[in-house]
C-alpha cells in the first residue's frame, strides 16, 4: 500500500492560527466518545463552533455528560446511518468543509464480526463516499490493531498487516478499499493508523481503556498494578496530539493516503507501570508495599494480544506532534489527580 502519492512530504506542518475564527462546518463521527470529543475540543478552541457531532448514547449513556463541554451545532444518531442512503445523507447534512470520521466500534475482545464489517466498513464506505459527493476531504481513523504482532508496523507494506481480531480485520479492509481507488479519488481521503492512544476522556471505556489509564487508576482504586508477564511494548500517543495531527492535516491539503500516526517509540509496560508508580507516590497516593505484581496473561488474551507495536515512517511534521509520550502519560496522570 502507497502512503501516498507524492511522497511523506505531502502534509507539511504549518500556523494552525491562520484562519481558527472562519465558521467552517465540520462533520465528527465518534463526537462524544474518547478521540472524538478531544477533536471537537481541539476544533472549538480554534474557533470552530459549527459542529455536526454523530454518536450513540443507546449503549453509554453516559456519554451525554460529555456534550456539556463541547460546542456542537447538529446532531445525528450513528445507528440511524444504517437506514441511510449516502444520498440521504447528503440532503440530510448542512454544507460542510471536512468529515472526521473516528467513530468505530473498537472492541478488540469482539467476536460479532457481522456487527464489526457493518459499523466499521460499511459506515467508513458511506463517509467517505459523502465526501466525494460533497468535494470534500474525509480524515478518517485507522488502526495500528491491523498489524498484530508482525515484528514491522509500516504503512506501505502489505507484508506487515496480520490482525489478531475482527476489528483489526474491518479497519484493513477499509484500508484497502482506499487504497484500491486511490487514483479515483477526486477529494482527498486519509486515513490515519491510530496507534495506542490515552488520554484524558477514557471513562466510559471499561476495559478498552489505555494501559497508561488503566494502570493509574489500579493504583489510585487497590493501590497496585497487575502487570502480565512477558516484555510488552507498545508505541503510545497523546489524545489531544491526535486531535492537532488531524486539524493540522485538513488545514494543509492533504493527499490521500494511509500514515502511521504514532510517536515512533516502544514503550515497555513496565516502563509505564514503574513511571505510575513514581508519580502517584509524588503526589500522596497510598499504594501497597508492592504495587507492581506480575501475573500470567489469560489464555484467552493470548492469540489476541499485540505484544510490540512501533509506528514506521511516522511523518516528520506528525512525530513533532507525538514526541515524548512517557513525559505526557506522568502530566496526564498528575492532572487526574488535581481534579
Amino acid at each position: 500500500m502507497s502512503p501516498t502519492r507524492s511522497g511523506a512530504s505531502s502534509m507539511p506542518a504549518r500556523d494552525l492560527a491562520a484562519g481558527r475564527f472562519n465558521g467552517r462546518w465540520c462533520l465528527v463521527t465518534g463526537g462524544a466518545g474518547f478521540v472524538g470529543s478531544r477533536l471537537i475540543r481541539a476544533l472549538n478552541a480554534g474557533g470552530r463552533d459549527n459542529v455536526v457531532l454523530v454518536d450513540s448514547f443507546a449503549r453509554r449513556p453516559e456519554k451525554l455528560a460529555t456534550l456539556a463541554h463541547l460546542r456542537v451545532a447538529d446532531f445525528v444518531d450513528y445507528f440511524t446511518i444504517d437506514g441511510l442512503s449516502v444520498e440521504d445523507l447528503d440532503r440530510r447534512l448542512p454544507p460542510l468543509d471536512v468529515i472526521f470520521h473516528v467513530g468505530a466500534w473498537t472492541d478488540v475482545l469482539e467476536t460479532d464480526v457481522t456487527s464489526m464489517l457493518r459499523y466499521n466498513f460499511e459506515h467508513s464506505r458511506k463517509w467517505l463516499e459523502l465526501g466525494q459527493i460533497r468535494g470534500i476531504p474525509v480524515l478518517y481513523a485507522s488502526t495500528s490493531a491491523l498489524y498484530g504482532n508482525s515484528q514491522m508496523c509500516r504503512a506501505g507494506d502489505t507484508a506487515c498487516e496480520h490482525p489478531l481480531n475482527p476489528y483489526g480485520h474491518s479497519k484493513l479492509l477499509v484500508d484497502r478499499w482506499v487504497h484500491a481507488h486511490l487514483d479515483q479519488w477526486k477529494s482527498p481521503v486519509v486515513g490515519f493508523r491510530f496507534f495506542n492512544i490515552f488520554g484524558p476522556g477514557e471513562s466510559h471505556k471499561s476495559r478498552n481503556a489505555s494501559i497508561p489509564t488503566r494502570f493509574f487508576q489500579f493504583l489510585k482504586e487497590r493501590g497496585l498494578i497487575d502487570l502480565f508477564e512477558g516484555d510488552i511494548r507498545r508505541d503510545y500517543v497523546y489524545a489531544d496530539d491526535v486531535a492537532c495531527v488531524l486539524i493540522q492535516a485538513w488545514e494543509s491539503g492533504p493527499v490521500s493516503g494511509v500514515y502511521n500516526l504514532g510517536s515512533g517509540v516502544a514503550i515497555s509496560h513496565r516502563e509505564i507501570a514503574e513511571a505510575a508508580v513514581r508519580t502517584a507516590r509524588d503526589l500522596g497516593v497510598p499504594l501497597d508495599a508492592d504495587p507492581i505484581r506480575t501475573v500470567p496473561m489469560p489464555d484467552d488474551l493470548r492469540g489476541r494480544f499485540q505484544f510490540h507495536t512501533r509506528a514506521e515512517g511516522v511523518l516528520p511534521w506528525v512525530a513533532a506532534h507525538t514526541a515524548r509520550p512517557l513525559e505526557k502519560m506522568i502530566g496526564y496522570w498528575t492532572e487526574a489527580v488535581k481534579q
